[in-house]
């Protein structure tokens, strides 16, 4: 292994050692080198260049250091002796206490909801991720300010300050969406301001502000208020499906933790949407015009809110349910099976799969409760679907417009839970058709009665059931 020798107008001896200590100390890096030189006192900043330059570990190699460090040429010939440097101490141990203070403050903060079971994982994690992007950004760059400029432990000022740094950050990072939520901002506005502001004409006009004009539609959002959520709370309560999902959106205290509900556009064939990251649920404005009622009235009583609330109640439970699975957990049931490979399939189509077949199974309890109940032609088409044929259902989902983007992921948790309607579909078709039966007959439908009367007793035959013997 070749050493070092230093051709330079009075060098100091003991760079001649460090430089040797350079050669031994191979497998270390330049930063971490000179760290621990200027650390013992063998080298000063002064010298790092020359440090720096002779532990480029090529033989037979002349190095002109002269643009760092003037008059220094440091040659590596092999055969040289490599003497230890005398009195080096080992380096104090640096604790970075105030980057920790930064990180544990923003976790601290950002872990309360999710550990009292109060917001959805997913909404915490984005004021970790970004806190914790931050915080390596910084460990970076003091990483190399550090292999040249040594610095001590933080002093307890500084600590506090990365603390509270680190507390305003994820505060800030947590209220963010509920801000702009409640404050009702127009970010589309904003979006087309600073487009207008910040380029040049000739960019716009034509195709560009098109698409723009696509992308930043204006959407209004009207809240509701509390005792709208309240009211829908204890008209899903009636329901044994609808008391499960109420159950999941309880905190640790047994506090009942819905979404935010409001009115907004939520685009063209979908009635209502659940956005995680702002824990809410939005309506389309087109429910309140076919179901009779105007945002005053809904606001005003709960006379105009129940109206409401029982038009579209299925709806509603499908994005409650919704609700229900991001609160569950931040990962998606299938994300670390098969690591990494299904890690970014946070959209899947068996999360739809999921909460469409709970959605049956309200309207199956619904019906059953009460076969002349409140339900939309769409509603009961569906139901109907869903009772002929469990795998043509799922088919469905997959090829429907609305989850084109959605892909499949192979899940346990979902494999389980499919497997388990599997297992109870037949009987619960055969109660099903029943159900619609006794439906067509309070509505005076004979023939509609009578056809899913023999669609039971078919359907019970084909899977061993006992066959029923009146239809209502």
């Amino acid at each position: 292994m070749p050493a070092l020798s230093v051709q330079r107008k009075k060098t100091r001896p003991v760079v001649r050692e460090a430089l040797a200590v350079v050669e031994k100390r191979s497998k270390k890096s330049p930063a971490k080198t000179m760290r621990r030189f200027f650390d013992a006192g063998i080298v000063s900043r002064s010298e790092a260049p020359v440090v720096a330059a002779g532990s480029i570990r090529t033989p037979s190699v002349l190095l002109n250091a002269a643009d760092f460090h003037p008059e220094t040429v440091i040659r590596i010939e092999p055969g040289l002796p490599s003497p230890k440097a005398e009195g080096a101490k080992k380096a104090p141990k640096r604790r970075g206490l105030f980057k920790s203070g930064i990180l544990l403050g923003a976790l601290a903060v950002s872990a309360v909801g999710v550990s009292y079971s109060s917001v959805p994982p997913g909404l915490a994690a984005n004021s970790v991720i970004s806190i914790g992007m931050a915080v390596g950004a910084i460990w970076f760059g003091r990483g190399i300010v550090r292999g040249f400029f040594r610095r001590g432990p933080p002093k307890k000022r500084s600590l506090r300050a990365g603390v509270a740094l680190g507390l305003l950050w994820a505060s800030f990072n947590l209220a963010y969406p509920y801000g702009l939520m409640q404050t009702q901002l127009k970010t589309a506005d904003a979006v087309q301001w600073a487009w207008e502001v910040s380029t040049p004409k000739s960019w716009r006009g034509g195709n560009v502000d098109k698409v723009l004009e696509v992308i930043t539609e204006t959407r209004e959002i009207e809240s509701l208020p509390a005792d709208f959520g309240n009211t829908v709370a204890k008209i899903l309560a009636e329901n044994p499906e609808g008391r499960k999902v109420l159950e999941k959106l309880r905190d640790r205290s047994g506090k009942l933790r819905l979404p935010d509900l409001y009115v907004a556009e939520v685009g063209a064939g979908t009635g209502a949407r659940y956005i995680s990251i702002y824990e809410s649920v939005y309506i389309n404005p087109s429910y309140l015009k076919s179901a009779g009622v105007t945002l005053a009235e809904v606001r005003a009583g709960p006379e105009a809110a129940t109206k409401l609330i029982r038009h579209i109640e299925v709806t509603l439970f499908h994005e409650f349910h919704h609700a229900s699975q991001f609160r569950r957990s931040l990962i998606v049931p299938g994300m670390l099976e098969k690591f990494p490979t299904q890690l970014h399939k946070v959209l899947s189509l068996q999360t739809e799969y999921q909460t469409h077949i709970t959605e049956q199974r309200y309207v199956h309890e619904k019906l059953k409760a009460d076969p002349s109940a409140q339900l939309k032609s769409y509603e009961l088409s569906e139901y109907e679907s869903f009772l002929k044929d469990f795998e043509a259902f799922l088919k469905g989902i997959e090829n429907s417009h609305t989850y084109r983007y959605f892909s499949n992921i192979d899940s346990k948790y979902y494999e389980s839970f499919l497997a388990e309607e599997r297992a109870i579909h037949d009987a619960r078709a055969v109660e099903g058709y029943l159900n619609i039966a006794r439906r067509a007959a309070a509505k005076n439908s004979f023939w509609k009665a009578k056809i899913s009367f023999a669609w039971a007793k078919e359907r019970a035959a084909r899977a061993g059931l006992p066959i029923p013997s009146k239809p209502y």
